[in-house]
């Protein structure tokens, strides 16, 4: 099977990582890849050009950065809006969030969340919540990441969107064990946010609902074929055990 083709959609502002890095990385481990200043054709309009590289190409990688929602965002939209199966065209998205230093990257996902917010794509706000949670869950800041979480959860099921469903049941699992990781206390209480309400659970309780979480991604994967995330089901397999009194 031949390596599949990418096109990589991206804003100017951010062409010296993309370039330098991502399109150089990329190429050298042997990935075909379609680039605007390189592969457009010289004098065609850049929508027609884009729509061509989006139908020809396997997958298309989004760098998704404020600069991109900013200035690329509407004219991709409208891109995907004329291709033969806009729901279909989904899965052959690859978002990829570039991020500054850590310490700047809170400041750098809140303008992307608020930028797919004002643009009114609730299809695309998962990720951002999702890219974001889990930043709070490195920083130990737990609520903020229910928080975010729970909002997710909201959207992705009044839209059905399964894959994220998925991807929503594998956030869930890895936070939960980084709060047990963090507390190894097994007298302590730990919250959780479901539907909008703030639940306080024991350490078994916990467990349950991680393993819950676990099955449930596990059951969305086999159903879906979104085995992308086989890895990470193998890396949650080994349930988060109570210390021995």
């Amino acid at each position: 099977m031949s390596t599949p083709s990418v096109f990589i959609s991206y804003s100017h502002k951010d062409k010296e990582w993309v370039t330098d890095y991502l399109l150089t990385n990329l190429e050298k481990n042997g990935i075909p890849c379609h680039i605007d200043y390189r592969d457009f054709e010289i004098g065609k309009p850049s929508l027609l050009c884009m729509e061509e590289a989006i139908e020809t190409c396997e997958k298309t990688i989004l760098v998704y950065t404020p600069n991109w929602i900013n200035s690329e965002f509407a004219q991709f939209e409208a891109v995907m809006l004329q291709t033969d199966s806009p729901l279909n065209f989904n899965k052959k998205i690859l978002p990829l969030m570039l991020l500054g230093s850590f310490a700047e990257s809170e400041n750098y996902l809140n303008q992307a969340v608020d930028g797919l917010r004002e643009a009114g794509q609730q299809q695309y706000l998962p990720l951002g919540l999702f890219a974001r949670a889990t930043l709070f869950r490195h920083q130990n800041d737990f609520p903020k990441s229910w928080t975010d979480l729970d909002e997710a959860y909201e959207i992705i099921e009044y839209g059905q969107m399964r894959l994220h469903l998925t991807d929503y049941h594998l956030e869930a699992c890895r936070t939960i064990n980084a709060q047990l990781a963090v507390t190894g206390d097994s007298s302590s209480e730990f919250e959780i946010i479901e539907n909008g309400e703030t639940l306080s659970l024991t350490k078994e309780e916990m467990q349950t609902k991680s393993q819950e979480h676990f099955k449930e991604a596990e059951r969305l994967v086999n159903e879906t074929g979104y085995h992308r995330r086989d890895e990470e089901l193998k890396e949650l397999k080994v349930p988060t055990r109570l210390p021995i009194s």
